[in-house]
C-alpha cells in the first residue's frame, strides 16, 4: 500500500493511519480487496469497500448492540461492525436467527445488515468463511455485470480462506 496520508490515488485504496492496525479490519480488507475491481475509500470516517464506486461492505463502530457478557466491565461500549447488503429475504432470516446481526440504520430497508464483529479476532475459520459468503452476496448484488464475469475466474482461483 501507498504510505501517502490520503491514500493511493490510482487504486483508490486508503492507508490505515492507526499505529496498531485492527486485525479484524486487516483480514476484512485483505478479503474485500482480493475481489475484482474493488477499492477502499474512507467515508463517514470509516473504511468502505467498493466496486464500481458503489459500497458493498463497510467496517465501523456502532453503539447499537446490547451489552455482551464477554465484555470487560468499563470497556468501550462501541462495537465493531461489518456492514453488507443482502437480498431482503436473506436479511430477515439472518437478523432473526443470529443475534450478531441487526437491520442497519438508515439503509436497512434496502437489505443492509450491521454484523457485530466484537469478537471477530477470536472467530474460527468457519465463522470467517460465513462472513466472506455474506460479503460475496453483497458484492454480487452491487457489482456490474462485467465485474461479475471476472468474479468467476476469481472464484476458480480462490483459496479456502484469506490470511
Amino acid at each position: 500500500m501507498n504510505s501517502e496520508p490520503d491514500g493511493d490515488r490510482e487504486s483508490g485504496r486508503t492507508v490505515d493511519p492507526t499505529p496498531n492496525p485492527d486485525p479484524v479490519l486487516e483480514r476484512l480488507r485483505a478479503f474485500c480487496l482480493s475481489l475484482p475491481d474493488t477499492a477502499e475509500k474512507e467515508t463517514w470516517e470509516h473504511p468502505t469497500f467498493r466496486v464500481n464506486d458503489k459500497i458493498f461492505c463497510t467496517y465501523s463502530y456502532s453503539a447499537g448492540y446490547e451489552s455482551d457478557p464477554a465484555d470487560e466491565p468499563g470497556g468501550d461500549p462501541r462495537r465493531p461492525t461489518i456492514g453488507f447488503k443482502l437480498e431482503k429475504e436473506h436479511q430477515a432470516l439472518l437478523v432473526n436467527s443470529d443475534p450478531r446481526a441487526l437491520v442497519a440504520a438508515y439503509v436497512g430497508r434496502h437489505g443492509w445488515v450491521s454484523f457485530n464483529a466484537s469478537h471477530a479476532d477470536k472467530w474460527d475459520d468457519g465463522a470467517w468463511m460465513e462472513i466472506q459468503e455474506l460479503i460475496l452476496e453483497s458484492f454480487d448484488l452491487i457489482a456490474p455485470k462485467r465485474t461479475l464475469k471476472k468474479l468467476a475466474a476469481w472464484e476458480a482461483d480462490r483459496k479456502p480462506l484469506t490470511p
